[in-house]
């Protein structure tokens, strides 16, 4: 099965821990660094849950994201997937976000049907090429909604 890309008009959240944000309260670019174990960069889609407003989408994410708990002082990053693509054009041509659900295992009881990675960034290996294309994302984030209500 294709995994779907996300409409350009949609939006998705990065979780951000607490160290990874500035003394100015801006989210620091190294956030979106993708690991280099990892084929894309880890996100959830908000309009995954449709008709509802956009603090109980943000709800939703919190209830369902696999980890096994949410820092107090991390955030959730918003970004459109429009403002990502637009802001890494001219050096990753070839950058799209796609939905990969993650299934219920033992450790995760509840599926989480609004994962998505974003695909093309380079790997953390790439340190300087990964940190300057993570401060791009970072410009781009449209609103930063806590993790821990």
């Amino acid at each position: 099965m294709t995994a779907a890309h996300l409409p350009d008009g949609d939006n998705i959240v990065r979780y951000v821990g607490g160290s990874k944000i500035r003394e100015d309260n801006r989210i620091d670019g190294s956030a979106f660094c993708r690991r280099i174990d990892e084929d894309g960069l880890s996100v959830n889609w908000l309009e995954f849950f449709s008709g509802l407003a956009k603090q109980r989408q943000v709800a939703e994410v919190r209830r369902l994201i696999h980890l096994r708990s949410l820092g107090t002082t991390a955030v959730f990053a918003e970004l459109n997937v429009s403002d990502v693509k637009q802001q890494l054009r001219d050096e990753l041509p070839d950058v799209y976000v796609i939905n990969t659900p993650q299934p219920a295992d033992d450790v995760f009881p509840q599926p989480d049907p609004s994962h998505c990675e974003i695909m093309g960034l380079p790997p953390a290996a790439a340190e300087d090429v990964a940190l300057i294309i993570g401060d791009m994302i970072a410009k781009r984030v449209k609103v930063i909604h806590t993790a821990v209500p």
